[in-house]
């Protein structure tokens, strides 16, 4: 399993559940602790983050962060939780962050680049619900709107072009 994929993901039972939510409460209980707390800040934000849990992550690793501004795992964790939210603009300033502490680091790497062609589209959205307004006919800029606002993790705005574009393509010939 790589190592970014999160937890939830990969095993969804009932027992995995309560170990996570004992974790959880074992790491709160600790982030008042002057010695371990910041150690367990960041571990729960990963957690949240393995999980899923992405926004819920974003804030114990920006403290755990703001504390240690050298730990490269909660920075690079941060950077991710905060890609996952669809906080571009932030993450790409923690990535490269993290980038310059670990210069070539594979994930932050990858991330990376994800992140600024992802930020480079969400501006294009408007443009594209435009597109789509002048252009009844035209079932790619649907497509590629769909997934742009996919991306930004607006999925309630996508599903009226989610549902254009499948009566565009019910109406199509089939070809033999």
């Amino acid at each position: 399993m790589p190592a970014f994929m999160p937890v939830a993901a990969t095993v969804p039972s009932s027992r995995v559940q309560v170990q996570f939510e004992y974790a959880k409460q074992q790491l709160a209980e600790l982030i008042g602790d002057p010695v371990v707390g910041p150690e367990a800040r960041m571990r729960l934000g990963y957690l949240h983050w393995r999980w899923g849990q992405y926004e819920e992550a974003v804030a114990p690793l920006k403290k755990a962060v703001s504390i240690h501004p050298d730990n490269f795992e909660a920075k690079m964790s941060l950077g991710l939780a905060l890609f996952e939210s669809a906080q571009y603009p932030e993450a790409l300033r923690v990535l490269e962050s993290a980038e310059r502490q670990k210069p070539g680091h594979e994930i932050v790497a990858m991330f990376l680049r994800v992140t600024r062609a992802r930020q480079e589209n969400v501006p294009k959205i408007d443009e594209m619900k435009q597109w789509a307004k002048d252009h009844t006919y035209d079932h790619t800029v649907r497509l590629a709107l769909i997934d742009n606002l996919a991306y930004a993790r607006r999925i309630k705005e996508a599903e009226p072009y989610l549902q254009e574009f499948l009566a565009m393509k019910r109406k199509e010939p089939v070809e033999y």
